[in-house]
């Protein structure tokens, strides 16, 4: 029986080389793009999913709500928070407090690398999926000068060595070295965790030599903790936030919980703890998998439909020797699912050519899981599930032609009928038109952000560490800097300014409220770097040699201002971390976070023992040649460190690397779709010219000119195309409507973005039949008549 199916697939298929050509072509770029997809949201969605307690484990958030009715919610925690909720709550397991993940230099003997390092909690290998292959981590809880090490880190630094047992030393952002004994090394952290530590040292050795962690109005750290099943989740969030407000004095905030396994995909929270985040690109692009694959199912059921008359004398044939309606549906079933599997083979082939390109979008290596068995037997139930969607229609319609109608010809449509070809052109282009507006949109609120004014400087500036060798001569390393004549200035800085991690609910002032818990991002510098950055003063001044007293000066935004509530703000008294001073000067706002939420206060103050980089702003000579002398400069004051530099603006464009794979992506699809709905619509007005084309040379004979006629032919398909636009419009406003709002700063969604997307479509879809309207209307009407 397969066999028969086969032969008369193939035989269907070299009566009709271009329809199935159009048909198996179409299946495979839908097929592909939505298996690219599927293979990208999968990779997404097993982040942090491979932890055996992930259903457990929790990250700890703190909300801080103002008196203006703004709220602020962190992952930040203090220090001792874990330890706290872990001695407390009898629902706790075990908690894990962490810092946040540095590049610092690890030594040991002659070998010198840069690894992620971080100092936390032996608990974390008992909580997460972290397993030692050699050694233990138990020794990290009396030792606090030991340390684990990953498989990739303990090659590089003990090669031909045993770790186990072995020193290394390293050098922390105060230039402190600190040296370690390696206690056990663990396997290395999949690609697929968000905690990717290759060094881990005991949370308890960075409480000893930070002093600052005491106080709980400073929100540095990460905290997990892993809850007994069953645990009620709001309970325990009123249980956290009373050991605020009746131990720690700390009003106006509240803890909650967001499960571990959501950190990655929902990591921005909006109003009444909605979480968002990545989790919108994936749903977003799931969408256009479906409708990039419902296309090409249209495109098939379309032309199969389409193709009916051709297979009339086939079907009244069978039908009058006795084939069953039933084995009629089997045989168009079965032509469809073969196309179908023909077409997964060949979507496989385009995209294993296109998974290279995807790649370097996405940041990460994907690949096609061959050697999974779930995974083939997907592929081929996706192509069985869609050759049976898309041949669902056809063969129901053509299985229920009788002799009679074959006889009588009375499937042939008029000009003026609207069935079901109809339809499903219509439902091509209503989510061609989608994607085109969508992506138009989602692309101008991207180049919105990459080019909006955020209140200071990226171009040409750049970034570089400093250790013990510069932070011991800072002055005279500023000094040699710009002496070459390549520096326009240079600042030290503990923070990227538009990407601050810094904050604090310390400082005070005069006619703060008493119950006021605001937090304030913290920028720790020194001279210049008002100028540097390219930052506005807009009352006051920056820090200035000529004022001795600027040691304890601060300068601080609009945003801030607007908190303090001063109107004349230049001398007034400011204290935090155990400093007074007064505020010097007071900066134009400018963009400390991402521009998903609104600008936070700011404090900068004159800290240059503090930081740990450089900021360098350069001018325009050629930019290898000032990196090379930098390098030689670098070298002199920083002998044991190679030169690693970061620009600016690079740095803040993936800080909105999910933004620019949803507009480069979008475009991507965007495209395939409507190259798919041009494909089945080229077919299908080759088709219907076909079935017109007596009707074109009658016309003709009576005087019917060619621009007539063209307009004709192509004035039907324009109609379901502005049908289609007026349909897909609700639908996309508030999507994106939707998709706008999650930033605080974004475009206006004018009316312009749907007519330049719904002319887009009708100007595509018109060229493309225009080519076959023309071709059929240049016929000679002796040629089309002189057979009747």
């Amino acid at each position: 029986m397969l066999l028969y199916y086969l032969k008369f697939a193939f035989r269907n298929f070299l009566r009709n080389k271009v329809y199935s050509f159009i048909n198996i072509f179409g299946l495979s770029i839908g097929m592909a793009a939505a298996f690219l997809i599927l293979l990208w949201v999968q990779r997404e969605y097993s982040v942090n999913r491979f932890h055996e307690k992930i259903n457990s484990l929790y990250r700890v958030m703190w909300e801080e709500n103002f008196h203006d009715g703004v709220v602020e919610i962190k992952e930040t925690t203090p220090a001792y928070l874990g330890r706290a909720l872990l001695e407390k709550f009898p629902e706790v397991v075990n908690a894990n407090t962490r810092t946040f993940e540095n590049n610092m230099l690890i030594r040991h003997d002659t070998a010198a690398f840069k690894g992620i390092v971080i100092f936390s909690d032996p608990s974390l290998f008992s909580m997460f999926s972290f397993p030692m292959v050699e050694g233990s981590f138990e020794s990290m809880n009396a030792d606090m000068f030991s340390a684990v090490i990953s498989e990739k880190l303990a090659a590089k630094l003990f090669s031909g060595e045993k770790p186990v047992g072995g020193h290394l030393i390293v050098v922390d952002g105060n230039y402190h070295e600190i040296q370690l004994k390696v206690c056990g090394v663990f396997r290395d952290i999949p690609e697929i965790s968000t905690i990717t530590a290759e060094l881990i040292i005991p949370f308890a050795t960075y409480l000893k030599m930070n002093e600052w962690t005491q106080n709980w109005g400073n929100k540095s750290f990460l905290t997990t903790v892993e809850l007994m099943p069953g645990a009620n989740e709001a309970s325990f969030n009123e249980k956290m936030t009373s050991i605020l407000y009746k131990e720690h004095d700390v009003e106006n905030s509240q803890l909650f919980v967001q499960r571990f396994g959501d950190s990655y995909l929902k990591s921005v929270f909006g109003k009444n703890r909605y979480a968002y985040g990545r989790n919108i690109a994936l749903k977003i692009f799931i969408v256009i998998a479906i409708f990039t694959l419902g296309i090409a199912c249209f495109n098939f059921m379309n032309l199969s439909t389409a193709q009916a008359s051709k297979r009339m004398r086939e079907i009244g044939v069978k039908k009058v020797v006795g084939v069953s309606r039933k084995n009629l549906i089997v045989q168009f079933l079965g032509e469809s699912v073969i196309l179908a599997l023909v077409s997964s083979l060949i979507s496989i082939i385009m995209a294993e050519l296109a998974i290279p390109l995807f790649n370097s979008q996405v940041g990460y290596q994907i690949r096609v899981p061959y050697d999974n068995p779930v995974f083939l037997a997907i592929l081929i139930g996706t192509g069985i599930t869609t050759g049976l969607f898309s041949g669902s229609y056809p063969s129901l319609y053509l299985s229920s032609i009788t002799p009679a109608q074959v006889i009588k010809g009375s499937l042939k449509s008029g000009p003026g009928r609207f069935g079901i070809r109809e339809l499903l052109v219509i439902f091509q282009f209503m989510i061609s038109i989608f994607l085109i507006i969508c992506t138009s949109v989602l692309y101008n609120q991207l180049q919105f952000i990459l080019n909006k004014n955020i209140g200071l400087e990226r171009e040409s500036v750049i970034k570089l560490p400093i250790y013990e060798g510069i932070g011991k001569h800072q002055e005279a390393f500023k000094r040699e800097l710009q002496a070459g004549g390549n520096v326009i200035s240079a600042s030290y800085s503990s923070q990227v300014p538009f990407s601050v991690g810094s904050s604090t609910t310390d400082p005070r002032w005069g006619g703060k409220p008493q119950d006021s818990q605001i937090s304030f991002d913290i920028i720790l510098t020194d001279y210049d770097f008002i100028r540097t950055m390219g930052m506005q003063i807009i009352a006051g001044r920056d820090f200035s040699w000529d004022h001795s007293a600027d040691s304890s000066g601060f300068i601080i935004n609009e945003e801030a201002l607007k908190v303090m509530g001063f109107k004349d703000p230049i001398g007034e008294p400011l204290s935090f971390w155990g400093v007074d001073g007064n505020i010097i000067g007071v900066v134009r706002d400018f963009h400390n976070r991402s521009i998903h939420l609104p600008i936070e206060p700011v404090i900068i103050a004159f800290y240059p023992e503090e930081c740990e980089n450089i900021f360098i702003k350069l001018n325009n000579n050629p930019i290898q040649g000032t990196l090379k002398q930098l390098e030689s400069l670098y070298r002199k004051f920083e002998p044991g460190y190679p030169l690693e530099y970061t620009f600016l603006d690079e740095a803040f464009q993936r800080q909105y690397a999910v933004d620019r794979q949803i507009g480069r992506f979008s475009l991507y699809f965007s495209c395939l779709s409507v190259l798919i709905a041009c494909l089945g619509l080229f077919g299908l007005s080759s088709y219907a010219i076909e079935q017109r084309i007596r009707e074109i040379g009658v016309r003709k004979v009576f005087g019917a000119s060619m621009g007539r006629l063209t307009l004709m032919l192509t004035g039907n398909f324009s109609r379901l195309v502005l049908i289609s636009f007026l349909l897909a419009v609700p639908g996309i406003y508030f999507l994106m409507k939707a998709y706008l709002d999650s930033y605080a700063y974004k475009i206006e969604l004018n009316i312009w973005y749907f007519i330049g997307g719904g002319s887009l479509a009708v100007i595509i879809s018109t060229l493309t039949v225009s080519y076959q309207a023309i071709r059929g209307a240049s016929k000679n009407p002796v040629e089309i008549l002189k057979h009747e």
